[in-house]
């Protein structure tokens, strides 16, 4: 008889609606999502068997469903790290999603689509897709914070910490009518991250304070992802709370509200890509300090919320930076690559020998051979999983070294540490 199972994760019971079948619900998402692509477009494939998989879920709870997923995945990954993974686990990995959508359903913004955030990170994807379709002119941006005296990127001498810039910080343009979103009750809940275009500043954070109490009213669950300000998390945090006391006093004896009913649904995600201050100055120039963001993890931890730290982009070794922090992390620890490498031509400027040197630092530590090091020293920690552009870069080793063995009908190694060349 297959066990039932009612997620619990460490430090902190995670709420759950429905009670799940897991065994049943694994070889659900192995049938769906682990069948041989055979021929045809492979993005159209995963795309169907995506809407395929959300047909048989049906109400099944999607907390459960997505720790489920990424622990079938995290699996799989290490199956093929060891050259051991099944034809139906590489169809999964191949079918892992992209960006936001391998950590929730939805995503929330309420930043208008002509502005950019105000941590301006130089690796950002979205500042690169506004400035692609002309929503903003990043080189104009750069030039006004350079001239200035930021000092951001192609000025050379001494740059300013990331602590010193805050009084230039751009200002955030909300997007009135989507940051005065109505809610109305949903046919399924979801899981939420917010924000995602964007950041949580002061000016900002009392709009995201509202749609987050919003969407757990209606029995949304939320993933807050963010580089963290202290002011804004103990803000959050203690208007999450006062929520859970007052339903709770209100509605308990009727509904069984119990305190913290709430809370458990709100996990936070801080984003520390490295535990080097004058990396993270340069990388993520606007955004706080290492130190600042190990505070609000601490923070959130003690007043009872789940934790969790993404490492994407991962801008130094993060073996160290997770050894510092793992003790204030309840949930998962997610290590991925930069989605977008600078360009001279998007900003409009030629990067100095000491800006180069840095880019260039950032293209060895996200070499084959170093990453496979990486994720050999990390796999015993279960907090860890990998984002999608850390399985693709063994997926494509796998393939290259597939297509390579069938042309010289050697045979295929059980490993793939010799796959970085």
């Amino acid at each position: 008889m297959n066990h039932l199972y009612i997620l619990n994760q460490g430090i902190n019971d995670i709420y759950m609606s429905l009670v799940v079948d897991i065994d049943a619900l694994k070889k659900t998402i192995m049938s769906t999502l682990g069948k041989s692509m055979g021929g045809g477009n492979k993005k159209n494939i995963v795309k169907r068997r995506r809407a395929e998989l959300k047909e048989k879920l049906g109400d099944v709870d999607r907390n459960t469903y997505r720790r489920v997923i990424n622990g079938m995945i995290r699996d799989a990954f290490y199956h093929l790290v060891d050259g051991k993974a099944t034809g139906e686990e590489i169809n999964l990995l191949e079918s892992v999603e992209f960006g936001t959508k391998q950590w929730s359903d939805d995503s929330f913004n309420i930043m208008k689509t002509n502005s950019t955030c105000g941590n301006l990170c130089i690796y950002c994807y979205v500042s690169g897709i506004y400035n692609h379709y002309g929503r903003i002119q990043l080189k104009d941006i750069i030039k006004q914070l350079n001239d200035a005296g930021a000092k951001i990127i192609g000025v050379e001498g001494e740059r300013m910490t990331s602590a010193d810039r805050q009084s230039m910080l751009l200002p955030f343009e909300t997007d009135e009518e989507r940051a005065s979103k109505y809610w109305g009750k949903p046919k399924m809940p979801k899981l939420f991250m917010i924000p995602t275009a964007h950041d949580i500043f002061p000016s900002n954070v009392d709009y995201i304070i509202s749609n987050v109490k919003d969407m757990l009213t209606i029995g949304h669950s939320i993933l807050i992802v963010s580089k963290p300000r202290l002011e804004c998390i103990r803000k959050i945090c203690e208007a999450i709370d006062e929520m859970d006391a007052t339903y709770a006093n209100q509605w308990g004896d009727e509904y069984g509200v119990q305190p913290g009913d709430y809370k458990k649904n709100v996990t936070f995600r801080f984003t520390i890509g490295s535990n080097d201050q004058t990396i993270l100055d340069f990388w993520e120039p606007f955004a706080p300090g290492y130190a600042e963001r190990v505070e609000c993890l601490k923070l959130a931890m003690e007043m009872g919320y789940e934790t969790s730290v993404s490492m994407e982009p991962f801008l130094s070794d993060p073996a160290p930076v997770i050894e510092a922090i793992d003790q204030w992390v309840s949930g998962e620890i997610w290590i991925g690559e930069m989605n977008a490498k600078p360009s001279e031509k998007v900003f409009d400027v030629e990067f100095t020998s000491s800006e180069r040197a840095k880019i260039d630092e950032i293209a060895t530590l996200y070499q084959f051979d170093n990453i496979n090091r990486i994720v050999t020293e990390l796999r015993s920690n279960q907090k860890v999983n990998w984002k999608e552009s850390i399985i693709k870069v063994f997926l494509k080793a796998r393939n290259k070294r597939t297509r390579k063995n069938r042309s010289s009908r050697e045979v295929v190694p059980t490993t793939l540490l010799d796959y970085g060349e």
